[in-house]
């Protein structure tokens, strides 16, 4: 059992610091990204962008690019089942129903728009980025959008997390290994991202999940599921340096930033029946099905077990929004009694003063305390939903002056008993 450990799940936010693209900007990539493109000439990521605010237009905030994945997602299935109606395994329900709207023609009027070959393939090419896509079919039109989009993604993620990138920033990765030579061990450190930022910059070993197997890094199950003593670093929703080791597993390249993980389809479906595409990422809103594949499976069955059994977990730049990992820190938190939540965030807070409404200038936040059914703030009500019961409430509490902030003032040293004396939220 882990009487000390602690346990770090880091979100998006908490590569910020070292210039990760938020979700906006990465929204904004496939938004502008010429490779496939509308009869207009506009791009596909932006037409569909455009379709999905037009149809969630009282909740735009909801659409960025995982949505757009998760379009291209059922538009891959659509089709498939529509025209290979024979193959079980396509099952979406809808072409028994219903044709897309005819707007889609915009974008599949292959003639108006793409080259085609001698063999009947169509082709296109992002002359910057090196990526070329070719596609017989509709089906298979929407399965090299998605490939396209997930490597665009992935682009991303090397751009900040190649290890000389990192390595330049001598003072954050000073204060980050400060911080986590401060917490008790054995270190269980998790992340929704797709980097290994923390493994770069940890000096102690760190086990990844992958062990040597003759020449490469496989999958670990037996260490991964058993052993509870060893510092770990899990990528809950997969990794740029996953790749394939055929037939079904995953291998590891830490040194590598993999495109292309297999072409098409999967032989994995989801509940519904529908096939999954092949990516070493899982993006979209089919995480739930996605991670019931090795590795994903057993990692968040780790992360679940070390919430069970832990002192302490730092939620760090993570949004809750996943079901999934939720309803983890939810039910470990109403389980293990002990268990102290602290959530790093960036946020400007409001709430109503006696006078007039104005900024809270506070560093902490104690989410017990009875003035902060006064907040509208989404934070406060991710929180509300995903996690807090009254039962747990006394264990929460709130650093908002960001991550960066986080570690150069050393804040990990606070004494958290002491925040509502130090920072109450009323003179």
């Amino acid at each position: 059992m882990l009487a000390n450990s602690t346990i770090i799940l880091n979100g998006a936010g908490a590569a910020i610091p070292w210039g990760a693209s938020s979700t906006q900007d990465i929204t904004k990539i496939l938004r502008e990204d010429t490779t496939f493109r509308s009869i207009t000439g506009q791009p596909l990521g932006g037409w569909l962008y455009n379709k999905l605010i037009g149809h969630y237009h009282l909740d735009p905030d909801s659409v960025n690019f995982e949505t757009i994945i998760n379009a291209i997602d059922y538009l891959i299935t659509f089709y498939a089942s529509k025209n290979r109606k024979s193959r079980a395994r396509f099952k979406n329900l809808m072409p028994a129903f219903f044709e897309v709207k005819e707007d889609i023609n915009d974008v599949i009027c292959f003639d108006r728009i793409y080259d085609r070959d001698s063999n009947g393939f169509w082709h296109t090419l992002n002359d910057n980025l090196g990526l070329h896509s070719s596609w017989k079919g509709t089906d298979y039109f929407f399965e090299s959008v998605y490939r396209c989009f997930t490597n665009l993604i992935i682009i991303q993620i090397e751009k900040y997390s190649e290890p000389k990138k990192i390595n330049k920033r001598k003072s954050l990765n000073s204060h980050l290994k400060d911080f986590l030579d401060s917490i008790s061990k054995p270190l269980r450190g998790y992340t929704t991202n797709y980097d290994r930022l923390l493994p770069v910059i940890y000096l102690n070993e760190i086990f990844e999940g992958f062990s040597k197997c003759e020449d490469k890094l496989s999958f670990d199950l037996n260490k991964v599921l058993n052993d509870d003593q060893c510092d770990v670093y899990y990528n809950l929703h997969g990794s740029a340096h996953f790749d394939q080791d055929f037939p079904e597993n995953v291998k590891y390249e830490p040194n590598k930033f993999i495109r292309d993980f297999g072409y098409g389809s999967s032989n994995e479906i989801d509940q519904e029946g529908r096939e999954l595409m092949n990516s070493n990422i899982i993006t979209g809103f089919n995480k739930p099905s996605r991670i019931l594949r090795n590795p994903y499976l057993q990692f968040y069955y780790r992360f679940f077990q070390d919430c069970l059994i832990s002192e302490a977990l730092y939620i760090i730049g993570y949004s809750f929004g996943d079901i999934h990992i939720n309803q983890a820190i939810k039910t470990s938190s109403l389980v293990n009694k002990s268990l102290k939540i602290v959530f790093v965030t960036y946020s400007l807070l409001e709430l109503e003063n006696k006078n007039a409404k104005t900024r809270l200038g506070y560093d902490w936040i104690k989410y017990n305390s009875s003035q902060l059914r006064l907040l509208d703030e989404s934070l406060i009500y991710n929180l509300a939903t995903g996690i807090v019961q009254s039962e747990n409430s006394d264990r929460i509490y709130i650093y908002r002056k960001g991550y960066k902030r986080f570690l150069e003032k050393k804040e990990w040293q606070m004494d958290l008993s002491k925040i509502e004396e130090r920072f109450p939220l009323f003179n």
